[in-house]
């Protein structure tokens, strides 16, 4: 009867101890799931710009750096801009693009944001705009650990 309790003692500690390793499994997997979709709306926002690349070039070229030339942005342009349906010029395809891409971003991470800049102005007589494209989250309260904000941050750049 002693053998047997304590073969339970062993077992019930063992599992515990492989309930807790799936649980931080799956809290990695879900923190690995967040890094792919920060990957994947970089890259949408990427092919986008690049589907436009006259306009998002030459405007910021022209125009500078400030936000709302070329596809420099910090937030959502807003308007009903619906180029699926409709032909729209390049200015009117970044708002489209930015629109949906923002929504997106929403959609897939936790507090996510996201900003494009020129972070370096173009010299004079240039031909080519470095975008740099910053995408921020905040991770749950369960991923993470002790003395961590949470917050994460991923950046590319793309030049056209």
């Amino acid at each position: 009867m002693i053998e047997m309790l304590i073969t339970l003692v062993i077992i019930s500690i063992g599992l515990l101890g492989v309930a807790a390793l799936q649980s931080r499994g799956q809290l990695a997997t879900q923190a690995s799931y967040i890094v792919t979709q920060s990957v994947t709306q970089a890259y949408n926002i990427m092919d986008k710009m690049r589907a436009n690349a006259a306009f998002a070039r030459q405007d910021a070229l022209d125009n500078g750096t400030a936000t709302g030339n070329g596809y420099i942005t910090n937030t959502a342009p807003g308007g009903s801009v619906d180029c699926l349906a409709n032909a729209c010029t390049p200015a009117n395809l970044r708002t489209f693009d930015l629109n949906e891409w923002y929504a997106e971003l929403a959609r897939t991470l936790p507090s996510g944001t996201a900003r494009i800049s020129v972070p370096v102005a173009p010299a004079t007589g240039a031909t080519t705009v470095t975008y740099l494209i910053s995408i921020q989250w905040r991770l749950k309260d369960a991923e993470r650990s002790d003395g961590d904000t949470g917050l994460r941050q991923q950046q590319w750049s793309l030049t056209l």
